[in-house]
Protein backbone atom coordinates (compact mmCIF):
# COMPACT_ATOMS: atom_id res chain seq x y z
CA UNK A 1 0.00 0.00 0.00
CA UNK A 2 1.14 3.81 0.07
CA UNK A 3 2.02 3.76 3.46
CA UNK A 4 4.38 0.91 2.50
CA UNK A 5 5.85 1.91 -0.49
CA UNK A 6 6.44 5.89 1.29
CA UNK A 7 8.60 3.60 4.03
CA UNK A 8 10.75 1.55 1.60
CA UNK A 9 11.34 4.83 0.11
CA UNK A 10 12.17 6.57 2.50
CA UNK A 11 14.88 3.69 3.38
CA UNK A 12 16.98 4.79 0.59
CA UNK A 13 18.04 7.96 2.00
CA UNK A 14 18.60 6.78 5.80
CA UNK A 15 20.32 3.88 4.02
CA UNK A 16 23.67 5.91 2.52
CA UNK A 17 23.24 9.11 4.76
CA UNK A 18 23.51 11.50 2.38
CA UNK A 19 20.89 13.79 3.75
CA UNK A 20 21.27 15.96 6.28
CA UNK A 21 20.18 14.52 9.56
CA UNK A 22 19.61 11.07 8.25
CA UNK A 23 20.69 8.57 10.25
CA UNK A 24 23.01 5.65 9.05
CA UNK A 25 22.04 2.70 8.32
CA UNK A 26 25.30 0.74 6.92
CA UNK A 27 27.88 -0.07 9.10
CA UNK A 28 30.89 2.03 9.62
CA UNK A 29 33.06 -0.77 7.85
CA UNK A 30 30.82 -1.46 5.05
CA UNK A 31 32.91 -1.66 1.83
CA UNK A 32 31.58 -0.02 -1.65
CA UNK A 33 30.42 -3.49 -2.96
CA UNK A 34 28.08 -3.31 0.67
CA UNK A 35 27.15 0.12 -0.10
CA UNK A 36 26.15 0.36 -3.45
CA UNK A 37 26.32 -2.73 -5.58
CA UNK A 38 22.46 -3.82 -5.15
CA UNK A 39 21.28 -0.20 -5.53
CA UNK A 40 23.47 0.99 -8.49
CA UNK A 41 22.94 -2.28 -10.57
CA UNK A 42 19.49 -2.34 -9.79
CA UNK A 43 18.63 1.19 -10.62
CA UNK A 44 20.81 0.62 -13.93
CA UNK A 45 18.36 -2.64 -14.76
CA UNK A 46 15.26 -0.18 -14.31
CA UNK A 47 16.36 2.00 -16.44
CA UNK A 48 17.44 -0.29 -19.05
CA UNK A 49 13.69 -1.52 -19.22
CA UNK A 50 12.53 1.88 -19.70
CA UNK A 51 14.82 3.23 -22.04
CA UNK A 52 13.73 -0.35 -23.89
CA UNK A 53 10.67 1.07 -24.36
CA UNK A 54 11.59 4.22 -24.93
CA UNK A 55 10.88 6.11 -21.85
CA UNK A 56 12.80 9.09 -20.21
CA UNK A 57 12.47 9.38 -16.47
CA UNK A 58 13.77 12.93 -16.51
CA UNK A 59 14.11 12.94 -12.66
CA UNK A 60 16.71 10.36 -11.76
CA UNK A 61 17.77 11.17 -8.14
CA UNK A 62 18.07 9.27 -4.19
CA UNK A 63 15.16 10.21 -3.52
CA UNK A 64 12.95 8.79 -6.04
CA UNK A 65 15.01 5.27 -5.48
CA UNK A 66 13.70 2.97 -2.53
CA UNK A 67 13.22 -0.70 -2.26
CA UNK A 68 10.55 -3.08 -1.05
CA UNK A 69 10.22 -5.05 1.88
CA UNK A 70 12.55 -7.91 0.21
CA UNK A 71 14.98 -5.15 -0.38
CA UNK A 72 14.78 -4.93 -4.07
CA UNK A 73 15.51 -1.91 -5.27
CA UNK A 74 12.04 0.22 -7.16
CA UNK A 75 11.61 3.47 -8.35
CA UNK A 76 9.46 6.00 -7.39
CA UNK A 77 7.76 8.99 -8.97
CA UNK A 78 7.27 8.63 -12.44
CA UNK A 79 5.20 12.35 -12.84
CA UNK A 80 7.99 13.37 -15.16
CA UNK A 81 8.44 10.29 -17.35
CA UNK A 82 7.32 10.53 -20.82
CA UNK A 83 7.95 8.70 -24.10
CA UNK A 84 11.36 10.74 -25.09
CA UNK A 85 9.55 11.43 -28.51
CA UNK A 86 6.87 13.22 -27.14
CA UNK A 87 8.73 15.71 -24.73
CA UNK A 88 8.68 19.31 -25.59
CA UNK A 89 11.84 20.37 -26.20
CA UNK A 90 11.28 23.85 -25.03
CA UNK A 91 10.56 22.20 -21.48
CA UNK A 92 12.70 22.56 -18.67
CA UNK A 93 12.06 19.63 -16.25
CA UNK A 94 13.86 17.52 -13.27
CA UNK A 95 15.97 17.98 -10.29
CA UNK A 96 18.90 20.37 -10.68
CA UNK A 97 21.70 19.11 -9.44
CA UNK A 98 20.93 15.83 -11.09
CA UNK A 99 19.75 17.42 -14.53
CA UNK A 100 21.78 17.01 -17.57
CA UNK A 101 23.61 19.90 -19.62
CA UNK A 102 20.65 19.71 -22.49
CA UNK A 103 17.71 19.50 -19.85
CA UNK A 104 18.91 22.61 -18.36
CA UNK A 105 18.76 24.74 -21.58
CA UNK A 106 15.01 24.22 -22.99
CA UNK A 107 16.13 24.29 -26.02
CA UNK A 108 17.81 20.87 -27.11
CA UNK A 109 15.62 17.95 -28.17
CA UNK A 110 15.23 15.42 -25.40
CA UNK A 111 16.65 11.90 -25.67
CA UNK A 112 16.85 9.02 -23.41
CA UNK A 113 20.97 9.83 -22.11
CA UNK A 114 19.15 12.47 -20.02
CA UNK A 115 18.55 9.99 -17.67
CA UNK A 116 22.44 8.65 -17.74
CA UNK A 117 23.71 11.95 -17.03
CA UNK A 118 21.40 11.43 -13.51
CA UNK A 119 22.99 8.14 -13.17
CA UNK A 120 26.54 9.57 -12.89
CA UNK A 121 25.81 11.96 -10.95
CA UNK A 122 23.80 9.31 -8.48
CA UNK A 123 26.56 6.89 -8.73
CA UNK A 124 28.86 9.49 -7.84
CA UNK A 125 26.84 10.40 -4.37
CA UNK A 126 26.44 7.03 -3.68
CA UNK A 127 29.82 6.10 -3.93
CA UNK A 128 31.28 9.20 -1.88
CA UNK A 129 28.20 9.38 0.07
CA UNK A 130 28.37 13.23 -0.64
CA UNK A 131 25.68 15.23 -1.95
CA UNK A 132 26.73 16.96 -5.21
CA UNK A 133 27.51 20.30 -6.29
CA UNK A 134 27.19 20.98 -2.22
CA UNK A 135 29.34 23.53 -1.84
CA UNK A 136 29.35 25.08 -5.73
CA UNK A 137 25.99 25.70 -4.87
CA UNK A 138 26.36 27.10 -1.63
CA UNK A 139 29.19 29.57 -2.81
CA UNK A 140 26.79 30.93 -6.08
CA UNK A 141 23.75 31.55 -3.27
CA UNK A 142 26.01 33.40 -1.13
CA UNK A 143 27.63 35.44 -3.91
CA UNK A 144 24.30 35.72 -5.26
CA UNK A 145 23.11 37.36 -2.23
CA UNK A 146 25.35 39.64 -1.77
CA UNK A 147 25.09 40.94 -5.40
CA UNK A 148 21.42 41.12 -4.78
CA UNK A 149 21.92 42.71 -1.12
CA UNK A 150 24.16 45.67 -2.86
CA UNK A 151 21.57 46.25 -6.13
CA UNK A 152 19.12 46.66 -3.29
CA UNK A 153 20.87 49.13 -0.91
CA UNK A 154 21.61 50.88 -4.24
CA UNK A 155 17.79 50.74 -4.97
CA UNK A 156 17.05 52.27 -1.88
CA UNK A 157 19.36 54.71 -0.98
CA UNK A 158 17.54 56.20 -4.94
CA UNK A 159 14.26 56.03 -3.48
CA UNK A 160 15.34 57.62 -0.09
CA UNK A 161 17.21 60.58 -1.63
CA UNK A 162 13.57 60.61 -4.16
CA UNK A 163 11.81 60.70 -0.53
CA UNK A 164 13.95 63.15 1.14
CA UNK A 165 13.42 65.11 -1.85
CA UNK A 166 9.85 64.81 -1.38
CA UNK A 167 9.42 65.66 2.10
CA UNK A 168 11.21 68.30 1.79
CA UNK A 169 9.33 70.49 -1.10
CA UNK A 170 7.21 73.47 -0.19
CA UNK A 171 10.00 74.45 2.76
CA UNK A 172 11.22 72.40 6.08
CA UNK A 173 8.82 74.73 8.28
CA UNK A 174 6.10 73.46 6.60
CA UNK A 175 6.51 68.93 6.86
CA UNK A 176 7.93 69.59 10.33
CA UNK A 177 4.73 71.28 11.39
CA UNK A 178 2.92 68.76 10.11
CA UNK A 179 4.87 66.11 11.32
CA UNK A 180 4.82 67.69 15.17
CA UNK A 181 1.27 68.34 14.78
CA UNK A 182 0.26 64.90 14.21
CA UNK A 183 3.12 63.09 16.62
CA UNK A 184 1.72 60.52 18.47
CA UNK A 185 -1.35 60.29 16.50
CA UNK A 186 -2.74 56.83 14.97
CA UNK A 187 -2.36 58.26 11.55
CA UNK A 188 0.90 60.31 12.53
CA UNK A 189 3.44 61.14 9.64
CA UNK A 190 6.19 59.75 11.64
CA UNK A 191 3.71 56.55 12.56
CA UNK A 192 3.51 56.07 8.95
CA UNK A 193 6.70 55.96 8.02
CA UNK A 194 8.41 54.09 10.66
CA UNK A 195 5.44 51.27 9.74
CA UNK A 196 5.79 51.62 6.16
CA UNK A 197 9.69 51.68 6.49
CA UNK A 198 9.85 47.81 8.64
CA UNK A 199 7.29 46.14 6.46
CA UNK A 200 9.00 47.26 3.03
CA UNK A 201 12.16 45.98 5.05
CA UNK A 202 11.06 42.73 5.56
CA UNK A 203 9.35 42.11 2.26
CA UNK A 204 12.44 43.48 0.78
CA UNK A 205 14.43 41.05 2.78
CA UNK A 206 12.27 38.15 1.39
CA UNK A 207 12.55 39.33 -1.99
CA UNK A 208 16.40 39.21 -2.04
CA UNK A 209 16.16 35.68 -0.78
CA UNK A 210 14.09 34.64 -3.20
CA UNK A 211 15.71 36.64 -6.06
CA UNK A 212 19.36 35.49 -5.13
CA UNK A 213 17.77 31.78 -4.87
CA UNK A 214 16.63 32.09 -8.51
CA UNK A 215 19.68 33.91 -9.58
CA UNK A 216 22.19 31.06 -7.87
CA UNK A 217 20.22 28.32 -9.78
CA UNK A 218 20.40 30.21 -12.84
CA UNK A 219 23.97 30.50 -12.31
CA UNK A 220 24.18 27.27 -11.89
CA UNK A 221 23.24 25.95 -14.77
CA UNK A 222 25.18 28.35 -16.77
CA UNK A 223 28.20 26.95 -14.83
CA UNK A 224 27.07 23.19 -15.62
CA UNK A 225 26.30 23.99 -19.39
CA UNK A 226 28.93 26.51 -19.86
CA UNK A 227 31.74 25.55 -18.29
CA UNK A 228 31.31 21.70 -17.44
CA UNK A 229 31.03 22.30 -13.62
CA UNK A 230 30.63 18.70 -12.28
CA UNK A 231 30.62 17.17 -8.94
CA UNK A 232 32.92 16.93 -6.94
CA UNK A 233 33.81 21.02 -7.44
CA UNK A 234 35.76 19.55 -10.62
CA UNK A 235 38.56 18.40 -8.21
CA UNK A 236 40.05 15.55 -9.71
CA UNK A 237 41.79 14.55 -5.92
CA UNK A 238 38.73 14.59 -4.36
CA UNK A 239 37.07 12.48 -6.94
CA UNK A 240 40.00 10.11 -6.45
CA UNK A 241 39.55 9.66 -2.90
CA UNK A 242 35.77 9.95 -3.46
CA UNK A 243 35.47 7.12 -5.92
CA UNK A 244 38.83 5.09 -5.28
CA UNK A 245 37.48 2.66 -8.05
CA UNK A 246 39.00 3.41 -11.14
CA UNK A 247 36.72 1.38 -13.32
CA UNK A 248 33.29 3.24 -11.65
CA UNK A 249 35.09 6.52 -11.83
CA UNK A 250 35.48 5.75 -15.48
CA UNK A 251 31.46 5.05 -15.88
CA UNK A 252 30.50 8.35 -13.93
CA UNK A 253 32.66 10.25 -16.03
CA UNK A 254 31.28 8.82 -19.43
CA UNK A 255 27.73 9.24 -17.68
CA UNK A 256 28.89 12.87 -17.42
CA UNK A 257 30.02 13.93 -20.76
CA UNK A 258 28.31 16.61 -21.95
CA UNK A 259 27.36 15.41 -25.70
CA UNK A 260 25.04 13.37 -24.71
CA UNK A 261 26.12 10.71 -27.92
CA UNK A 262 29.33 10.07 -25.90
CA UNK A 263 27.30 9.00 -22.78
CA UNK A 264 26.91 5.27 -22.93
CA UNK A 265 23.69 3.05 -22.81
CA UNK A 266 22.18 1.56 -19.61
CA UNK A 267 22.61 -2.23 -21.22
CA UNK A 268 26.69 -0.82 -21.53
CA UNK A 269 26.52 -0.01 -17.80
CA UNK A 270 25.00 -2.68 -16.57
CA UNK A 271 27.45 -5.28 -18.38
CA UNK A 272 30.29 -2.97 -17.37
CA UNK A 273 28.99 -2.26 -13.65
CA UNK A 274 28.65 -6.07 -13.35
CA UNK A 275 32.02 -6.86 -14.03
CA UNK A 276 33.41 -4.01 -11.92
CA UNK A 277 31.24 -5.44 -8.67
CA UNK A 278 32.40 -9.05 -9.41
CA UNK A 279 36.07 -8.26 -9.27
CA UNK A 280 35.13 -5.91 -5.86
CA UNK A 281 36.39 -7.94 -3.35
Amino acid sequence: GRRERRGSHQKVLRKFSVRAGAEPETQPNATLRDRVEGTVLGVAKAMEYLHSRGIALRDLKPGNVGFDEEGAVKLFDFGMAQKVSDCDAREICGSPRYMAPEAMTGKVSWTLKVDVYSFGVLLYELCSLRVPFESDFETILSTMAKIRKQQRRRSLSRRSRTLLRRMSFGGSSSFGNSACSSVGGENSVGSSIGNGSSIASSADTNEIEDDSHAAAVKEFYRQVVETGLRPPDNDRQLFETDVPRPELRAIIEQCWQADPADRPSFEEIVSRLEGVFSSIN
